[in-house]
Formats: structure tokens, C-alpha cells, sequence
């Protein structure tokens, strides 16, 4: 881990990492790209 990282979270699914990202984050950007930015907005739009 890096020295200067003060909070570290280790995930062990790429939801818990998504989820946990789109729970600490202000703003979403969605933008055309395949499966990853489909699943991103859907998340997103649950959590709303």
C-alpha cells in the first residue's frame, strides 16, 4: 500500500467495489461504452 493512502478498503467482488464507489461519490458521469457502463447506470439508478 501506498505511504500516503490514509483509509484503505479491500474488496473481494467488483460489486462490493462499484458499490462502494457509487455510495462515497457526489456526481455520476455515464457515458456509451458496453456492459461496464451499462451495469455502472443501473446501480446508479437502483441507489437513487
Amino acid at each position: 500500500m501506498n505511504p500516503f493512502v490514509s483509509q484503505a478498503y479491500e474488496h473481494r467482488t467488483f460489486f462490493s467495489r462499484l458499490h462502494h464507489f457509487m455510495i462515497v461519490s457526489d456526481a455520476f458521469v455515464v457515458m456509451p461504452g458496453g456492459i461496464g457502463s451499462l451495469l455502472e447506470m443501473s446501480l446508479c439508478w437502483q441507489l437513487l
